[in-house]
């Protein structure tokens, strides 16, 4: 809704948003090497993360992304809707560095290069990469791509994990977390940062877990019980929700919805 709601002519957003965190952004950028910012898979993140940079004064991010990102992964939808989308993104952005093809090394080159400069890049956290990694997460699994650690190490900045939610008075918070260690001598390659990932991410989730869009990626996952999701407490959470829309906590969901 906010997307569609900025593609009017001349419409702007100007959200409340308290941001955590960015003296961890301005540290790793006083190293001169760029930053990356790993942004976990919140439903607000897209646009609440670079308006809260902007806010901050810091300059707009490059941000990796893919043809489907938007409305629809069909080809459809990749060619004539998503353009609308990523219209609306591209005002917070200085740059949209797109994977094509499912060849990411181009890409990764054009983030090299902005990383040398001293720029910030932005790159969504993600089940599916050339290589990925397993952390314990809620009593299950967690999947997550290694490859943004791998730019880090390789290209010396730092890694910041980075959570965007909206809260209960419908104002945003953004917390950038403190660098993660991708350049220790953890086996396999990269498990302390996955580790310590998961574990950032875990109280985000159990806050605000109608906002986080990993729950199918956990149910793919068969290292995952059948019952792992669904055993998951959200009643609170479900609860504030009810209570917002005017409905009894205490009533059964069946009867809520009806």
């Amino acid at each position: 809704m906010q997307i569609l709601a900025l593609q009017r002519p001349g419409r702007r957003w100007r959200p409340v948003i308290h941001s955590e965190g960015l003296d961890n952004l301005a540290a790793a950028l006083e190293r001169e090497a760029g930053a990356i910012l790993w942004i976990s898979d919140f439903i607000y993140r897209p646009l609440v993360v670079p308006l809260a940079l902007r806010q901050a004064g810091f300059r707009r991010p490059v941000h990796l992304s893919r043809p489907e990102h938007g409305f629809s992964v069909s080809p459809f939808g990749v060619r004539f809707l998503n353009p609308l989308w990523v219209a609306v993104e591209n005002r917070f952005l200085s740059e949209r560095v797109v994977i094509g093809n499912n060849e990411a090394g181009e890409a990764l080159r054009t983030l090299r290069d902005r990383l040398a400069r001293n720029e910030i890049v932005s790159i969504t956290v993600a089940e599916t990469g050339r290589r990925t990694m397993d952390a314990k997460f809620l009593g299950g699994t967690l999947r997550v791509a290694t490859g943004p650690a791998h730019l880090a190490r390789t290209t010396g900045a730092p890694l910041l994990p980075v959570f965007a939610v909206r809260n209960e008075q419908g104002t945003y918070e953004v917390t950038i977390g403190q660098a993660l260690p991708v350049d220790d001598d953890a086996e396999p390659p990269y498990s302390t940062a996955i580790r310590a990932y998961a574990a950032m991410l875990e109280p985000f989730v159990r806050r605000h877990p109608d906002q986080w869009s990993g729950w199918i990626a956990l149910g793919r996952l068969v290292e995952n019980a059948p019952a792992f999701i669904t055993s998951f407490d959200c009643a609170e959470a479900m609860a504030r929700d009810l209570a917002r829309l005017g409905l009894d906590p205490g009533l059964p969901a069946a009867t809520a919805g009806a």
